[in-house]
C-alpha cells in the first residue's frame, strides 16, 4: 500500500512539475492579441472570427439581441453575405482596452470604434460602442464565452453617425 500511495504522490508531483508557471502579464498581451485579432477579422467580413467563440457562448450585441453559442455564427454569416453584396465594409478597432487576466479566464472592457466605409473606401458613417467580454481558456486555446456590447442610444438606426464630408 506504501508503495502504491508514494507511486501517486510521485507522479502528481511530476504532473505538477510539468504545468507552466501564469504569467498574468504574458496572459493579458494574449488576451489583447486576441480581441485585436477578432476586431481584424469582423472588420473585414471574415467569418474566421467566429472560430474565437465558444460554442456556449451567450452574447448580448445590442440592447435589445440575445445569442447563444451558434446562433450569433448564424446571424453574422447573413451579415457578412448582405454587406460583401452591398459593398460595404468597415475599420474597427477598440480604444481603451483594459484587460484582467489570470491563467484560466479573462475579461475585457473597451470602446469600439467604427467607421463604414463605402466602395471607394471614403468613410461614411461611424459609430461607437462599450465593449465587455469573458474569456476562458479552453483546451483549444482562449474563447470568449460571453461578450456584450452597448451602444449610448437605443434605436439602432441611430448608431450609425453620418459623415457629412467622406474623408
Amino acid at each position: 500500500m506504501k508503495k502504491i500511495v508514494a507511486a501517486i504522490f510521485v507522479t502528481a508531483t511530476a504532473a505538477y512539475a510539468e504545468v507552466p508557471a501564469c504569467s498574468p502579464t504574458k496572459v493579458e498581451g494574449e488576451i489583447r492579441d486576441l480581441i485585436e485579432t477578432v476586431m481584424n477579422l469582423r472588420a473585414r467580413q471574415d467569418e474566421a472570427f467566429a472560430d474565437y467563440y465558444d460554442d456556449d457562448e451567450y452574447s448580448f450585441p445590442g440592447e435589445s439581441w440575445v445569442f447563444k453559442g451558434r446562433e450569433r455564427v448564424a446571424e453574422r454569416g447573413r451579415a457578412i453575405k448582405a454587406s460583401r453584396a452591398s459593398g460595404l465594409t468597415w475599420k474597427m478597432d477598440v480604444r481603451d482596452l483594459r484587460v484582467k487576466a489570470d491563467c484560466e479566464m479573462a475579461w475585457v472592457t473597451g470602446l469600439v470604434h467604427a467607421a463604414r466605409l463605402n466602395d471607394e473606401q471614403k468613410t461614411t458613417h461611424r459609430a461607437e460602442w462599450r465593449l465587455t467580454a469573458v474569456l476562458e481558456r479552453r483546451p483549444g486555446g482562449w474563447r470568449i464565452v460571453h461578450q456584450h456590447s452597448s451602444v449610448p442610444v437605443a434605436d439602432p438606426r441611430q448608431w450609425w453617425k453620418p459623415v457629412i464630408s467622406p474623408n
